[in-house]
């Protein structure tokens, strides 16, 4: 789908070969709670919101909002739109939360349909809100946190377009404008990410198509604003507004610190497709560009089996081996004729044994062959990750093995052999037997950077077999991070270009099996880790809270029962049940707490002291 896709880079130190699960701990967690003044701000979805889109981004929504540069304190929003604060100092000392602020106008605008109002924290003074009507606040908020702390004041109100949508904040974040430099006070150029679904008109062919599917009119809309002001005397003005749009709804969306390009990740195409700055260049459809792919004459051919590759160029003639550059690595390849073009390069599908790959050049045909790694043995949709270049052939030896292995699979009766004495299957099988970690997304799915000066993919990662477990705010002062299922870990990807690197997505930390421990949670509605990625936290829609810690050392060596090898490090489960069957509402995770909101009640779970947070 782009010209540009690269793979995701595992530290191979972070991950944990020998871990060998969870030993549930019976230690209590503390755990308090206040009751809320006064119900919280839930706005249900309504008939005309009935895709998978409006419920993905809409239907669970998080209504507690962490503020990471005071993890100690969290924001919500009331009935009557009062913006509310708790700061937990001392944990058997919760007092009620307190107004902070109170949006305008909410007794009519209430009555309107709307959205749940957001809200997402820039910066240690700046927050910005969305009241779910279409209109937009950026608000000052000195001293956040502190019991004396002032109401928050206005810096800039005003609708996200003419005529206003219904729109969430997706990100926002805070950079300095370029001509100023940190020591002048008040130039500030906040970027802000608004999300929207449309319901786009369709053509007469396509509603009379038979495949047409009453979901795929919807699109998802990413209003990206961007707002300056040149001192701190001068109010907040919109100096940019593009537009980003998608078929899907994004399961992430950030804005990139420099404010230069957006990050996201989802099912589908997304493209710039207006810039208030700059006409919008639209690309030529994707049926024009595959027939024009489909006239080249393929670079190479290539073949393969369960155990290698086979790839097989034509070089001009009188090329000796003096004159290619072949260079192995275990996850790229790159094949090339000096001083002349490079016949094939960039990141492999998979990784190659390269110890036993090699290549071979017999008058005007150059073969290089391949080696899977033995734990990595399985058919290669492509070679080089994105390229198209090339034609596969079937080996026809290949072909007779895969139809002996699956010929019990068809027959002219129904289950002919259900018990297995010819080979067969012990038992028929059918898609209820699938578990949710076993299912991957229909559409192509994928991780992107799109720069918002060029409107071009500068970077893309196919994510459609690695299943999205959450996202978490690592540092305030970068986009959050995204946490993928790799086999069954959960690997947390830092966004970001990487210096040197050219790669845009970091391996912060991993959670071991945490993709099947989470496939296995049925009613989980949000999931998390804290800033120093010391623990993941599952919870349900009701009362329930699992935690899984990271490997820790035991005072002394344990042996397991079972297979007698003595265990140094034990990673515990903890279980705490809410005194409430309450929903549960947000969820947010700091250090050293775990903060729950309900309908009636805010609860704090004390995880982790002080030198147990820090170490």
């Amino acid at each position: 789908m782009y010209d540009c896709e690269e793979s995701l880079e595992v530290r191979r130190n972070l991950l944990n070969p020998n871990f060998e699960g969870y030993k549930l701990s019976l230690d209590a967690l503390p755990k308090y709670h206040c009751k809320l003044p006064t119900g919280v701000d839930v706005v249900q979805l309504s008939e005309d919101q009935y895709s998978v889109h409006h419920v993905r981004i809409f239907g669970l929504t998080n209504h507690l909002v962490l503020d990471q540069w005071n993890p100690n304190t969290v924001y919500f929003i009331d009935q009557h739109w009062n913006v509310r604060e708790l700061t937990v100092t001392i944990d058997t000392q919760i007092d009620s939360p307190r107004t902070i602020f109170t949006i305008p106008d909410a007794a009519t605008k209430r009555a309107k349909e709307r959205l749940n109002a957001s809200l997402w924290f820039p910066a240690s003074d700046i927050c910005v809100l969305s009241d779910g009507t279409g209109e937009l606040y950026i608000l000052s908020t000195v001293t956040r946190g502190a019991s004396d702390a002032p109401r928050w004041t206005i810096l800039w109100r005003g609708k996200v377009s003419e005529p206003a949508v219904r729109c969430v904040v997706a990100h926002a974040s805070l950079r300095k404008t370029d001509m100023f430099s940190q020591s002048e006070e008040g130039g500030r150029t906040v970027d802000c990410l608004l999300l929207h679904i449309e319901k786009e008109e369709l053509t007469a062919g396509e509603e009379n198509s038979e495949t047409h599917n009453t979901e795929t009119n919807f699109v998802t809309i990413l209003e990206w604003l961007t707002l300056t002001r040149t001192t701190g005397d001068t109010p907040f003005t919109v100096s940019h507004h593009r537009q980003i749009k998608g078929k899907a709804a994004p399961l992430y969306a950030a804005v990139e610190e420099t404010g230069r390009a957006v990050f996201i990740a989802g099912e589908g195409k997304y493209e710039i497709v207006y810039d208030s700055l700059k006409p919008v260049e639209k690309e030529k459809k994707d049926s024009e560009k595959d027939s024009k792919e489909a006239e080249r004459d393929p670079t190479y051919t290539w073949t393969q089996t369960m155990e290698d590759l086979t790839l097989t160029f034509t070089v001009p003639q009188g090329t000796q081996k003096s004159d290619i550059d072949v260079v192995l690595t275990p996850n790229r390849l790159a094949v090339e004729l000096k001083n002349g073009p490079a016949l094939l390069q960039g990141p492999l599908f998979r990784d190659i044994d390269v110890s036993v790959s090699t290549w071979i050049l017999e008058g005007r045909k150059l073969e290089v062959g391949l080696a899977k790694k033995e734990d990595e043995m399985l058919m290669w949709p492509e070679v080089v990750v994105g390229d198209q270049m090339g034609e596969y052939f079937v080996d026809p030896d290949q072909a007779r093995i895969i139809h002996d292995r699956l010929a019990h699979l068809t027959s002219d009766e129904l289950n002919p052999d259900p018990r297995g004495k010819n080979g067969g299957a012990s038992s028929s099988s059918n898609c209820q037997m699938l578990e949710e970690c076993d299912a991957y997304p229909e559409n192509f799915s994928c991780m992107i950077r799109l720069d918002g000066e060029t409107h071009q993919v500068t970077n893309s990662v196919n994510i459609g077999t690695n299943q999205w477990l959450f996202n978490a705010q690592l540092d305030p002062q970068k986009v959050p991070a995204i946490c993928l299922r790799h086999d069954v870990d959960g690997l947390l990807w830092q966004p970001g270009v990487i210096p040197g690197s050219g790669n845009a997505w970091f391996h912060a930390a991993t959670f071991n099996a945490l993709g099947y421990v989470q496939a296995s949670k049925r009613d989980k509605k949000f999931a998390s880790c804290p800033p120093d990625t010391s623990y993941t936290v599952l919870c349900d829609c009701v009362r329930h809270v699992y935690i899984y810690r990271q490997p820790e050392g035991t005072m002394s060596p344990v042996k397991n029962r079972k297979t007698g090898k003595v265990v140094t490090e034990i990673s515990k489960q903890q279980l705490v049940s809410l005194d409430c069957q309450d929903n549960i509402l947000g969820m947010q995770t700091s250090n050293e707490r775990i903060f729950i909101l309900t309908s009636q009640r805010l609860y704090v779970i004390r995880v982790n002291d002080v030198t147990t947070a820090t170490t």
